[in-house]
């Protein structure tokens, strides 16, 4: 296989906290963990996703651009609050910091809908700039959200972790799997849209239970609906770590059937590709 390329990885000043369940990389190790992880993976490119939405991840955005201004293999996106309204000048600053688009989190339908009501003047600086938008949003802000793609048709969105569908111990029936995916899934219609299969043990009940088949119908429901082309693998570094291996969250038995073609589009092609755009080539 060729290089993989990881489309959703964390980095932050004091390590990530967890929840006391098992280690994960401290305060200083996170870059050297993963650099070794790079190498024994074959990891090319890294979507770094900002995240300052707790207090131990304060400063964030700041954070992994002093991080990637040493290190060509991280791009990265920039966290903006779902409350408030951020400006066109916001925008320009985050783009102008070198920040390829930005990340958002919404888990309710509040947020969802705070965000559908952002300005059009931020939406329009991230269209010109063509940028990479990670969200990380659940079903009900996913349906908030749904115009955004034709509002900023330039921009790319990546939803994250199957679009948060929620955690499962048994694997429920693929009906079930779409209905609750059914907001994201009707996305597929828009070129810009994209699914990060990541996070999958966010979706099985245990988080441990390797290969977490409550995932798998949504996984399968994904990659129906939005093709191998326009799906793609993230790692979750480093919070997966508190309860898998990295090696669990890249050698995913959910992608065994496809062929040797489309799971390097999964695993890599697809977002290398999207890094290579630029303004005006995501339509």
């Amino acid at each position: 296989m060729s290089l993989l390329a990881d489309a959703h990885v964390h980095f932050f000043a004091t390590g990530y906290p967890g929840e006391a369940r098992s280690p994960v990389p401290g305060a200083g190790e996170e870059v050297a963990a993963y650099e070794r992880i790079r190498i024994s993976s074959g990891v090319g490119d890294a979507l770094v996703v900002g995240f300052e939405g707790a207090d131990f991840a304060a400063g964030n955005n700041d954070y992994i651009r002093t991080l990637a201004a040493e290190r060509d293999w991280m791009h990265t996106t920039a966290y903006v609050a779902a409350h408030g309204r951020p400006s066109a000048a916001r925008a320009r600053a985050i783009f102008a910091a070198g920040h390829i688009g930005i990340s958002i989190y919404a888990a309710d339908t509040v947020a969802g809908r705070t965000i559908r009501d952002w300005p059009a003047e931020f939406w329009s600086e991230c269209d010109q700039s063509g940028a990479v938008v990670s969200v990380n949003a659940t079903p009900e802000a996913v349906e908030q959200l749904a115009g955004l793609p034709r509002t900023a048709p330039n921009c790319a969105f990546l939803f994250a972790h199957l679009g948060l569908p929620g955690r499962y111990a048994v694997a429920p029936s693929a009906q079930v799997a779409r209905t609750r995916l059914e907001p994201l899934l009707r996305l597929a219609e828009h070129p810009n849209c994209f699914v990060k299969i990541s996070g999958l043990y966010a979706v099985a009940d245990s988080r441990t239970a390797d290969p977490h088949d409550g995932a798998t119908p949504f996984v399968t429901a994904c990659l129906r609906d939005f093709g191998a082309s326009r799906c793609l693998w993230g790692s979750d570094f480093a919070p997966a770590l508190e309860y898998v291996s990295f090696e669990q969250c890249r050698d995913l038995r959910q992608l065994d059937s496809l062929s040797v073609a489309a799971r390097q589009l999964v695993m890599g092609d697809n977002l290398r590709r999207l890094l290579a755009f630029g303004p005006g080539m995501r339509r």
